[in-house]
C-alpha cells in the first residue's frame, strides 16, 4: 500500500514539473495587437424626414408642419421650404439663428386674423449662425406671427416673423445636432485652442469646412491666428503643436 502511494505521489510530481516547464516557455513580451473595443458602439443617429404640406391643410396646420420641419436641416431645409411661398423661401435664412424650445407640445398657436397665425414657444437656448450655443437662465417666452397666403388654393406662409431663423425642440436638437471642436493656433505657446461649436448632422462635413475657413471669434482673436494660412488647404494643423482643449460655452 505504501509503495503504491509513493508511485502516485511521484507521478503527480512529474506532472507538476512538466506543467511548470511548459509555463516557463511562455514569452514575457509580445507585440501590441488590435482587438475589438469593449465599449459599446453608439447606434447611428437617424434624422427622419418629416412630411411636406398636406393638401387642404388649414393655415394653422401649415405653420405647425413648417415648425416641425425646422428640425430637418438637410438640403437647406428643403422640406420646411415647401410650406412657404416662393417669395418667403427666397428671403428666409434659417442659418442666422436657431431657437431651441422646450417642445412642440408647448407651442400655442392661434389665428390672430383671417390670414395671420400667431405661435408662442418657450425658448431655453439659442444657437447663433456660427454654431455657438447660449443657454438662457430660465425658459423665455417667444412669439412669432406668420402671414398666410393662398397658392393655387392651398395655404402657404407668405411672410415670416421678423428676424426668424428656425425653431427646434430640445429633443430634436439632441438627435439632429452634434458638438465639434474647431481648433485655432496660439503662436506664442505653439498650442491649439479648441472652440466648441454645434452643427447639424446633415451636411456636417460642409459645415465644418466653412467653420475652418472663417476668421477666429472675437473672444479668441487677441491670442490666436486663423486655422488656414495662405497656400494651405482644409484641415491644416501645424506640426509639433499640442492641442489644448478648451470648452467655450456662452452664458
Amino acid at each position: 500500500m505504501m509503495r503504491r502511494t509513493r508511485i502516485v505521489i511521484t507521478l503527480l510530481a512529474l506532472v507538476l514539473v512538466g506543467a511548470l516547464s511548459a509555463c516557463s516557455g511562455l514569452p514575457a513580451t509580445s507585440p501590441v495587437q488590435a482587438r475589438a473595443s469593449i465599449a459599446p458602439e453608439q447606434a447611428p443617429v437617424v434624422n427622419v424626414r418629416p412630411p411636406g404640406p398636406a393638401r387642404g391643410a388649414s393655415a394653422r396646420d401649415i405653420v405647425r408642419g413648417f415648425l416641425r420641419a425646422n428640425a430637418y436641416a438637410t438640403d437647406d431645409y428643403s422640406v420646411a421650404r415647401q410650406f412657404l411661398t416662393g417669395g418667403a423661401s427666397a428671403t428666409w435664412d434659417p442659418k442666422t439663428e436657431l431657437s431651441i424650445n422646450t417642445g412642440e407640445r408647448d407651442f400655442v398657436d392661434s389665428m390672430t386674423d383671417a390670414q395671420t397665425v400667431s405661435v408662442t414657444a418657450r425658448q431655453t437656448a439659442l444657437l447663433d449662425g456660427d454654431g455657438r450655443l447660449r443657454d438662457t437662465a430660465a425658459p423665455q417666452t417667444r412669439t412669432g406671427s406668420f402671414t398666410m397666403r393662398r397658392v393655387d388654393g392651398q395655404w402657404r406662409i407668405g411672410a415670416l416673423p421678423k428676424d426668424f431663423g428656425a425653431w427646434i425642440s430640445e429633443d430634436d436638437f439632441d438627435v439632429s445636432y452634434t458638438a465639434q471642436r474647431v481648433y485655432y493656433a496660439v503662436p506664442a505657446t505653439k498650442t491649439l485652442v479648441a472652440d466648441v461649436r454645434w452643427f447639424p448632422l446633415g451636411g456636417l462635413t460642409t459645415a465644418l469646412a466653412r467653420a475652418v475657413l472663417r476668421p477666429p471669434p472675437a473672444y479668441l482673436a487677441p491670442i490666436v491666428t486663423a486655422q488656414m494660412p495662405p497656400g494651405h488647404c482644409c484641415g491644416w494643423m501645424p506640426s509639433r503643436w499640442t492641442p489644448r482643449p478648451v470648452w467655450r460655452r456662452l452664458i
